[in-house]
């Protein structure tokens, strides 16, 4: 492998690990500040794991008690291969240009 795709799937690891921790990290999330800056981070951010609320919710099939591991397995891939194949097409499109 070269270094390109072994550094793509290490940032990808690292976003979808990311997404993953805040996913289990939802409680305290869903309680949104008074203050609107970061109130309105909160919102973004749980907007941002609605994926995989939605997926652990499909596979419990009940949408009011579903497992938030399940929904962090679901964040992590969904955001890792959104991130993988962004950075395999932004490394395309510069290596055209080139």
């Amino acid at each position: 492998m070269t270094r390109t795709v072994i550094r793509n799937v290490a940032i990808s690891i690292a976003v979808g690990t990311a997404f993953a921790g805040l996913t289990l990290s939802l409680g305290k999330l869903s309680v949104i500040s008074e203050n609107s800056v970061v109130g309105g981070a909160q919102h973004l951010v749980v907007v941002l794991l609605l994926p995989g609320m939605l997926g652990a919710a499909a596979a419990a099939n009940n949408a009011h008690a579903w497992y938030l591991g399940a929904a962090a397995a679901v964040n992590w891939l969904v955001y890792f291969a959104i991130t993988w194949i962004g950075l395999s097409l932004a490394g395309r499109l510069l290596r055209a240009k080139a």
